[in-house]
């Protein structure tokens, strides 16, 4: 399984805060650490919440994600590759999970996607454009470019 790694953000993250970590790490996704099961959200997802409610102060464990995640138990030094396999594969098609957490570590998740588009979706922070009357209107450039 393709694997990448992104930042990884506390609930009580604000909007804007997680915008700009993903710009300083060059990433369009992220995972939220929540108590009971990490959220992957994507840059589209906040700059929604961003623009419709004028969300600089939201926090980030307000946003409802559009894919479930699930966090994998730790591999342990004792098991066999073919049996930590055949684990990590049951827990996430138990989970109905889109999206699995490996590790976590030093401020950022090892993430594998378990459908297509593979984890590549996380990549690559696109240019924003911000509305000069209201820092907290942003697009992207495809969405203020008009078609035909």
């Amino acid at each position: 399984m393709e694997h990448v790694k992104v930042p990884i953000v506390r609930g009580e993250t604000l909007l804007l805060q997680a915008i700009g970590i993903l710009k300083d790490k060059d990433r369009s996704g992220l995972i939220v650490d929540l108590p009971d099961r990490p959220r992957v959200l994507f840059l589209d997802e906040l700059l929604r919440i961003l623009c419709d409610k004028d969300g600089g102060n939201v926090k980030i464990d307000q946003v409802r994600p559009r894919y479930r995640a699930v966090r994998l138990p730790p591999i342990g030094a004792t098991n066999p590759p073919e049996a930590i396999r055949r684990g990590r594969e049951a827990t996430v098609s138990s989970s109905a999970a889109q999206f699995a957490v490996l590790d976590i570590l030093e401020g950022q998740a090892q993430v594998v996607a378990t459908f297509e588009p593979p984890v590549r979706s996380f990549t690559a922070f696109p240019k924003l454009y911000h509305c000069q009357t209201n820092p907290n209107h942003v697009w992207r450039l495809e969405e203020l470019e008009k078609k035909g």
